[in-house]
């Protein structure tokens, strides 16, 4: 379920850039934006990558930086009973 989840944020990110691209809409903000929505959609652990990524400017641009930075404040916290549900299956 998590692989068809990551694969098809990927691929709506890429189809994202794409169109971006063919309409002239091209901007580090708003690649940022586009990612980090991405790794939103993708769940806890991309976020956490995506955090970690963050703090690494020398891998991204600042502006993606900042929109990553942003993530740790602004995720909704998990529901207690599918925390239970989880912890139970374990």
């Amino acid at each position: 379920m998590r692989l068809i989840r990551w694969t098809a944020s990927g691929v709506r990110l890429g189809f994202i850039q794409m169109v971006d691209r063919a309409l002239g809409r091209t901007s580090a903000a708003r690649t940022a934006a586009n990612l980090r929505s991405a790794l939103e959609r993708m769940g806890g652990t991309a976020v956490k990558v995506g955090i970690q990524l963050a703090g690494r400017v020398d891998l991204m641009t600042v502006e993606s930086a900042d929109a990553l930075k942003q993530m740790s404040d602004s995720m909704p916290p998990m529901a207690l009973d599918d925390s239970l549900e989880r912890i139970e299956q374990a």
